[in-house]
């Protein structure tokens, strides 16, 4: 599967704190204790006396020793290409890439240990904190951030934060009432449908879950199959049936596609969306193509310049009418950085190749 997603019912603290080892909770409450603090990191001379665990490592990804699952991320780069760069949205949240571990420059491996580690927390719905390089040796806590998505094409990891102990839903993977039609469920013991084998393999892959999590993971799928379904007819209303880059008006070609990936039911808003066909979607889910924010033009990869696809670099989007229902300018710029740090990666593995 080229991207996971969490597929459970609920992202909450309260949640994280049941299904994480018992060592974790004192350290999910450092985390959100220190939100927005600058200074040293949680290490060495500066180790908390009642945390048992190591925080966090000299870079990148801590998982603590015994446990199977990550506790923490560093970041350190400052560029646009960097892995800590954060899209902060009007609901108050942000959005972070980070890149996964390497072997070795131009490799990426999901079997590598911290990343299995920080798949798990994925796969769990167990949240991590993340600190951000500022000056010499003092980094930013941004506090605690869950992991929604692994794209083990591009090798990154998306982080939706901050999350914080007080009831919050902007984080929920589901509204209210979506959450309550999926508990009446559990709790009334209503069988789950059988699926086909090409719908089971739609569905995200906990190797941890019992068999009450196995359940929630049904329903959340079968929700968000609905809300998908809502989704495009929306989209397909705002661009007039018409594919936002070619025109094509072959309705069961034309595909619903999010700019920001992300969980939550407000992710389903018309200005998180592009109708675009079919292989153009696949193109953009894998960032093979993107859409400048600044002037709502084409961008491609290099490794499509050289095919038919070439022609549509540049090339202004059709857009809705209303401006209501443009696509969200700070949408596409997360997605648009996201693109082109792949693209200075393939840049310097061709590089490295010719060296």
């Amino acid at each position: 599967m080229a991207i996971e997603i969490y597929g459970g019912l609920d992202l909450s603290v309260e949640r994280a704190v049941r299904k994480a080892p018992q060592d974790y909770a004192p350290a999910y409450a450092w985390f959100m204790d220190h939100e927005g603090f600058i200074g040293p990191r949680p290490w060495r001379d500066h180790t908390p006396a009642n945390i048992d665990i190591k925080l966090c490592a000299q870079s990148g990804i801590q998982k603590p020793a015994g446990h199977p699952y990550a506790i923490s991320i560093s970041t350190a780069g400052n560029s646009v290409y960097s892995d800590d760069t954060l899209h902060h949205f009007d609901d108050g949240t942000w959005i972070m890439e980070y890149c996964a571990h390497r072997l070795n420059l131009g490799q990426r491996d999901s079997n590598v240990g911290y990343n299995d580690a920080l798949r798990r927390c994925l796969q769990r719905g167990l949240p991590v904190g993340v600190f951000a390089k500022e000056r010499g040796s003092d980094y930013r806590c941004l506090g605690l951030a869950f992991v929604e998505r692994y794209d083990s094409n591009s090798g990154t990891f998306l982080l939706h934060g901050p999350v914080r102990s007080e009831q919050d839903d902007r984080l929920s993977p589901f509204s209210q009432s979506e959450k309550k039609w999926m508990e009446d469920r559990l709790e009334s013991g209503t069988k789950t449908p059988d699926f086909h084998a090409d719908e089971i393999l739609d569905l995200p892959i906990d190797p941890l879950s019992d068999d009450q999590d196995e359940r929630e993971r049904v329903l959340a799928w079968i929700v968000r199959r609905k809300r998908q379904s809502e989704f495009r007819k929306q989209l397909l209303n705002a661009y007039g049936g018409r594919c936002a880059v070619t025109l094509f008006d072959v309705e069961p070609a034309l595909q619903a596609a999010h700019i920001s990936s992300y969980l939550g039911p407000k992710s389903q808003s018309v200005n998180n969306g592009l109708l675009l066909r079919a292989d153009l979607h696949i193109l953009f889910d894998n960032m093979l193509i993107s859409v400048n924010p600044s002037d709502f033009h084409l961008a491609i990869s290099k490794q499509l310049e050289n095919t038919d696809y070439s022609a549509f670099a540049n090339r202004p989007l059709t857009l809705p009418h209303s401006k209501n229902l443009y696509p969200a300018e700070d949408r596409l710029a997360a997605h648009h950085t996201a693109f082109l740090r792949h693209e200075a990666d393939l840049t310097s593995v061709t590089d490295a190749a010719i060296v």
